[in-house]
């Protein structure tokens, strides 16, 4: 009960509940545009899509028009700030048309990353530093890091030459770039993740209102 695990993609539900806490607190808004949370040169195309189009998946970003394999070649050894990272990649997607068909559901990392750099821009803090003071210690998680948890947690695996191979904590692929946390790399332990879960459960006491409880578990419109 005590082991650290790897949450992965559980991760973006976390920076959701952020982007909701952001609202509450009159920062952010459910109709932010990513736009005017990222002024600046863009495509026209994306001039009427929210910050929660891209939680949803449903804004047309896809992953290899911004994270090619030479980004995660060189992710780990960028000199860049996280925040400096994700927001080149932000730039990077708002530079031409998305790729994708917004409204349509389209999974990618680069979603999540893209709207932290939103939530980074308007608050002035990073990513990190919000999960830590808005999310884990008001609900007293003390086991949450980032990246691959350390020992004496288990190691997770990644498949290789097609099989699966324990990596330690300490090999440099053991987790997705650091830059890629929004989306991906948060750890902690069962019953501090119990604690998250249960915000869900519990009308989004003692982080949320119920109404924002409401619209982050509604369905998104449109075709799946």
């Amino acid at each position: 009960t005590s082991d650290a695990w790897h949450l992965g993609s559980n991760t973006k539900a976390m920076t959701a509940v952020l982007f909701a806490r952001l609202v509450e607190q009159g920062v952010a808004d459910w109709d932010l545009k990513l736009v005017e949370a990222l002024p600046g040169e863009h495509d026209p195309a994306w001039a009427e899509v929210r910050v929660v189009d891209l939680m949803q998946h449903r804004a047309g970003l896809r992953d290899e028009d911004v994270l090619g394999q030479a980004w995660f070649m060189t992710a780990r050894g960028d000199p860049a700030t996280l925040p400096e990272q994700r927001l080149a990649v932000a730039r990077k997607a708002l530079a031409s048309a998305p790729g994708g068909a917004p409204g349509q559901f389209q999974y990618g990392n680069a979603n999540y990353m893209v709207a932290a750099a939103a939530m980074e821009a308007i608050t002035g803090q990073d990513w990190q530093s919000m999960m830590v003071e808005q999310i884990f210690s008001p609900l007293g998680i003390t086991s949450a890091g980032f990246g691959a948890p350390p020992e004496p947690a288990p190691w997770g695996h990644r498949e290789m030459g097609g099989t699966h191979v324990s990596l330690p904590p300490s090999h440099p692929v053991s987790d997705n770039p650091a830059a890629l946390g929004p989306a991906g790399t948060v750890h902690m332990t069962l019953e501090d993740y119990g604690r998250f879960l249960a915000v869900f459960l519990n009308d989004g006491q003692p982080l949320l209102q119920p109404a924002s409880i409401a619209r982050l578990s509604e369905p998104a419109e449109g075709p799946p």
